[in-house]
């Protein structure tokens, strides 16, 4: 998902049309950065070293993914200006 927003803010920055307002875009580079964030985080998960058991009973593995879910769904929600809104929504 990530790679598709970075596609397409490459081409709005080629053509140079602004067809998108300017936090419209802003919105979609964040949001870019939210998902590479979560995507190297199930990632990194992957390694035998985040296989280990914590204190609680569940690995340490899960603990990782708690982290890239909330800057998955949690962190683009917060703060800043129009925060809490999809970026499909209708207005600007």
């Amino acid at each position: 998902m990530a790679g598709l927003v970075r596609i397409f803010l490459s081409e709005e920055k080629k053509t140079g049309s602004h067809v998108l307002p300017p936090l419209r875009l802003l919105k979609f580079r964040r949001s870019m950065i939210y998902l590479v964030t979560g995507g190297v985080g199930f990632i990194l998960s992957a390694a035998p070293i985040f296989c280990t058991p914590t204190l609680p009973g569940d690995f340490l593995r899960l603990d990782v993914w708690y982290v890239a879910l909330v800057a998955l769904f949690v962190a683009p929600r917060v703060g800043g200006e129009g925060a809490g809104e999809f970026i499909s929504a209708g207005k600007a």
